[in-house]
């Protein structure tokens, strides 16, 4: 039997066999199938010192796109903004907290370097997904991982990581040849674990594939000490108490993108908008803009020279971008985004950008009315 356990020193431990004696029974348990690592079984449980009571969603005062916030999350790690990360991270905990947590080590593993949190962050994930209510201090302990992320001056290119044969598709076979005789090397399993079941969760091609390169470098690091991986820095790093997304400085230009929203066919439209991006193609325009916009991470190497009439092009970006932070004005908009997504879905049919259609005059989207509630899943 695979175990992925919090503990009562809130950590997060991978042990094998069946509870001992002195275990006792798990206050929560639950049981979660690895697809690609053969259908095997891995037992979530919560052993911490207190059984959790459920923490309350506090409403958000205004409603915004989804997609969005999480888009601006992940800008705001890459910029190293820690009010916008965690002012993005406390919107999404009251209205999307599944997606977040979803998103969340996806971030952390692309844009950053992970830490001793990041299986706890995971464990959340997976626990939330099956009727799990999140306590306050362990949305506590993923805010401050979060807050850790951002301030890490280190990314790490994992795709460089000479490959092992011996970790994927399965990692219970070379985490089965480890001796675990310390909760220190227990929580060393536990994040090549966390890593394979974060890909197993699914999402994107490219995010399961950044997720498959780090479990590889951080299996190769891992097996031959055995030790934790290291705090990143700033790790007694305290993050302040909630931070409201209103607030201009939290609401970052970039976020507003091709991912979320039709900010790119606007400034096409726009009639100050410099003539070259036209003579692009729609692919072309986006490679450009995730190089010198999108995609830029304070940690890294600056991007190459951007084309002459960038600079042109970025300005009428960040004249437009606010007007996609218009708070929206139902639950059903917040939820699904419908305006934005429908724009985008049409521009990318072809290799051109196109005109964006008019929005629909009426909506069919579920009643999200219960969106609001004390459980922790959606």
């Amino acid at each position: 039997m695979d175990r992925l356990v919090w503990t009562a020193q809130d950590t997060v431990e991978y042990r094998r066999g069946a509870p001992e004696g002195d275990e006792g029974v798990a206050p929560w348990s639950a049981v979660v199938r690895c697809r690609h690592e053969r259908g095997r079984a891995l037992t979530l449980e919560y052993r911490g010192a207190v059984r959790p009571v459920a923490a309350a969603r506090p409403r958000p005062s205004r409603l915004y796109d989804t997609a969005l916030v999480i888009s601006n999350l992940q800008k705001a790690v890459r910029r190293q903004n820690a009010r916008a990360a965690l002012a993005s991270f406390d919107y999404l905990r009251a209205v999307a907290p599944t997606k977040l947590l979803r998103r969340v080590p996806v971030v952390i593993v692309e844009d950053t370097e992970v830490d001793g949190g990041f299986a706890a962050a995971v464990w959340l994930m997976a626990a939330v997904s099956k009727g799990y209510a999140p306590a306050e201090a362990q949305w506590g302990a993923v805010r401050t991982t979060l807050a850790r992320a951002v301030m890490c001056p280190r990314t790490v290119d994992a795709e460089r990581t000479p490959a092992t044969d011996e970790y994927f598709p399965y990692f219970a076979d070379l985490i089965d040849r480890w001796a675990l005789p310390t909760p220190q090397s227990r929580c060393a399993a536990a994040l090549v674990v966390a890593l394979g079941l974060r890909r197993d969760y699914g999402g994107l091609h490219g995010d399961q594939g950044m997720l498959g390169a780090q479990a590889r470098m951080w299996t190769a690091r891992l097996r031959l000490r055995s030790a934790a991986p290291p705090r990143a820095a700033n790790s007694a790093l305290a993050p302040p108490a909630h931070v409201e997304l209103e607030q201009a400085e939290t609401q970052l230009p970039q976020s507003a993108d091709f991912h979320c929203c039709c900010l790119l066919q606007q400034a096409l439209d726009a009639p100050d908008c410099p003539p070259e991006p036209h003579a692009l193609s729609a692919p072309q325009l986006r490679a450009i803009v995730w190089t010198h916009r999108s995609g830029v991470n304070h940690r890294a190497a600056p991007p190459a020279a951007a084309p002459p009439w960038w600079p042109a092009y970025c300005a009428v970006l960040d004249r437009l971008a606010p007007v996609h932070w218009a708070p929206l004005e139902t639950a059903t908009e917040q939820a699904t985004g419908l305006r934005q997504r429908q724009a985008v879905n049409q521009k990318r049919k072809g290799d051109t950008v196109t005109p964006t259609p008019a929005p629909p005059t009426k909506r069919t989207q579920p009643d999200v009315s219960a969106m609001f509630g004390t459980r922790g899943s959606e």
